[in-house]
């Protein structure tokens, strides 16, 4: 089963999650014919529910029901960090447009973090649901974040 899928900003490269394991797929041709899988992405003990590609297509995030977040480099297929996640699975997972921050949700929350270091930048806490989709505004400024609760809440990205 495929939960979720993203594509590369030029549209060459597709992600999907499924099982326990990411896909990164090369797009070959006007008809979207999906080749051999690129790099198969392993690591995580159970199935991921949440990919994203970074807008320069260098990186890509999964993040698990295991409750972990992996990096990986698009080229190599290669794991570069893991994010012990926030919470138990991770639901939703989204580059901001620079590249340089990575939202995560989980829970009853959202996490941003820095896709270099690993280091935690804001935490975005406030729902009573499950946080389901994130999105960052277009300049990265903000974040808006929509929850189980039927409610989207609207962040600053700097501090919560």
């Amino acid at each position: 089963m495929i939960y979720s899928v993203a594509w590369s900003h030029d549209s060459t490269k597709l992600i999907s999650g499924n099982d326990s394991n990411g896909t990164i797929w090369r797009v070959e041709g006007s008809t979207v014919e999906i080749s051999e899988p690129a790099h198969v992405l392993t690591g995580h003990s159970a199935d991921v529910q949440a990919v994203a590609m970074s807008p320069d297509g260098t990186k890509a995030a999964t993040g698990s029901i295991d409750g972990s977040v992996k990096l990986w480099d698009v080229e190599t297929g290669r794991t570069y960090s893991t994010i012990d996640g926030p919470g138990d699975a991770i639901s939703h997972v989204t580059f901001s447009p620079d590249g340089k921050r990575l939202a995560v949700a989980a829970d009853k929350g959202a996490w941003v973090y820095d896709t270099n270091s690993e280091d935690r930048f804001v935490e975005l806490r406030g729902h009573s649901g499950l946080v389901s989709s994130l999105s960052f505004s277009s300049n990265g400024e903000r974040i808006v974040t929509g929850s189980e609760d039927h409610t989207a809440r609207v962040w600053e990205t700097e501090t919560g």
